[in-house]
């Protein structure tokens, strides 16, 4: 194998590798996500705190003129990460769309009921 050759492979292949990573769902996403604000610690005794294996009451469901992007956005990327990167691809394109971020306004409450839906 010349080194001309050599070079020319690896070019390929570090541009195939370039489209790769430009193209990941995940990291398109993660890089839209706002980091989590720290919280300060708790003052409250440790009998007066709820106990740990009961979850909190879930908002109402709100209309879907009134979902937005933000509404969306953080159940999809906890789905990523609970399923894996394929399903959320598969789902995505049961919504018709390659990315979170081409889905419509209009689209946002059926995406929402799909995303915990998938969650479930």
């Amino acid at each position: 194998m010349s080194l001309e050759q050599a070079i020319t492979e690896n070019t390929a292949a570090i541009k195939n590798l370039t489209a790769a990573l430009e193209a990941h769902v995940v990291a398109s996403l993660a890089k839209s996500t706002p980091a989590p604000e720290a919280t300060p610690p708790s003052t409250d005794k440790p009998a007066e705190r709820a106990p740990k294996d009961t979850k909190p009451a879930k908002p109402a469901a709100k209309s879907a003129a009134e979902v937005e992007f933000k509404d969306i956005e953080a159940p999809f990327i906890a789905y990523v990460k609970k399923a894996g990167r394929e399903p959320a691809i598969v789902l995505l394109g049961e919504l018709g769309v390659k990315r979170l971020s081409e889905l419509k306004p209009e689209q946002y409450a059926k995406a929402l009921a799909a995303i915990e839906k998938a969650s479930a």
